[in-house]
């Protein structure tokens, strides 16, 4: 598995998010069915809206906090944290955003 340098619960994501976006960010906890339902209907396809929701519930239910050492070693480089991935990539986050409230 590759991962950052630490596991981040959806409320530190939506922190993170919050910073480079320059507006509030908010975590909406949806049961896992509603979650895929609103998915779908956002125009993904059943099959990665279920992918989605299971990552979800996993990140939600801390399955995925352990990190590896994994990018290290395949890369020679430390690996990213998500501040700085968000950063790197804040512009194409805030087109996604703002498609996303369209």
């Amino acid at each position: 598995m590759l991962t950052g340098p630490r596991g981040l619960t959806h409320a530190q994501i939506a922190e993170e998010l919050s910073a480079v976006l320059g507006r509030t960010v908010e975590c909406v906890a949806l049961p896992p069915a509603e979650l895929a339902a609103a998915l779908r209907a956002r125009g993904l396809p059943a099959s990665f809206a279920d992918d989605v929701t299971e990552l979800s519930r996993q990140v939600a239910t801390g399955y995925l906090a352990a990190t590896t050492t994994a990018v290290q070693e395949l890369t020679g480089r430390p690996p990213r944290t998500f501040a700085q991935f968000a950063a790197a990539n804040a512009e194409a986050l805030r087109t996604g955003l703002a498609a996303a409230t369209s």
